[in-house]
């Protein structure tokens, strides 16, 4: 399933947004997690010839990390890249939030310093040091990779820096809590998020239907490409598979 997903999210980018050097690829991540999608992904593009990326990483589970190593409470933009590697365009003051005991000057140090320190985040976390340090060691690919713990604060970056932020291409994977569909919220950051020529790509088995299907939509929901997934896409199938057999 993964795979062809992963194929119809490069022959999107491919046919709509052709690889450039002068601008990054925006793709942005609903619940991406531990990465291991969103590094599939990545490679993939790379090796048709991507070397400039922005990524947009939405999963709730980024926020007790995110209070434990950085004391933030607020939604707020975090970077995997220290503030030496971030381009000139992307460095703005992160926003200071207030609570009991603060002053001003410790609100002004911490706003100062929160684009460095958010490198401390990344380093306790593995699978995002990992994820970090992987394509740092390809030279000739830029990524900038930015997390939000919550699609409402991504929407708000959105609203205060389209051009940098808002997305060619929304990726939503299997976006179920338990055996809740998150529908409406993946609908929700695409609308808001993607950019007047983005495209969300999602991969879900939707109620009422007993195979999955990757699904290709505009920001306004209309349906642009669908491939639908039969039992040999599973990797188990038939309740067997090679690797299983003695």
């Amino acid at each position: 399933r993964r795979v062809q997903a992963m194929n119809v999210l490069v022959e999107q980018a491919r046919t709509r947004f052709p690889p450039s050097k002068e601008s990054p690829l925006i793709i942005s991540s609903f619940g991406s997690g531990l990465l291991y999608q969103e590094f599939c992904h990545l490679c993939k593009l790379v090796q048709v010839g991507y070397t400039h990326f922005r990524l947009l990483l939405v999963d709730t589970a980024y926020a007790p990390w995110k209070q434990k190593y950085l004391a933030r409470d607020g939604c707020c933009r975090i970077y995997c890249q220290p503030a030496s590697e971030l381009s000139e365009e992307m460095m703005r003051p992160a926003p200071a939030y207030s609570a009991p005991g603060t002053t001003k000057e410790t609100l002004d140090s911490a706003a100062a310093s929160s684009v460095n320190n958010a490198i401390s985040f990344v380093m306790y976390n593995d699978a995002l040091h990992q994820f970090v340090q992987w394509f740092s060691t390809h030279l000739d690919v830029e990524i900038q990779t930015l997390l939000y713990d919550s699609v409402d604060a991504y929407i708000a970056d959105c609203a205060l820096s389209p051009k940098e932020v808002m997305a060619h291409i929304c990726s939503a994977i299997d976006y179920k809590d338990n055996d809740k569909l998150l529908e409406e919220h993946v609908n929700h950051m695409a609308a808001n998020t993607l950019r007047d020529d983005g495209v969300c790509v999602k991969l879900v088995t939707r109620t009422g239907e007993s195979s999955p299907g990757v699904y290709v939509e505009d920001r306004g929901r209309r349906l642009l490409h669908t491939v639908l997934l039969g039992a040999e896409h599973e990797s188990h199938f038939e309740q067997r598979c090679h690797e299983c057999e003695v």
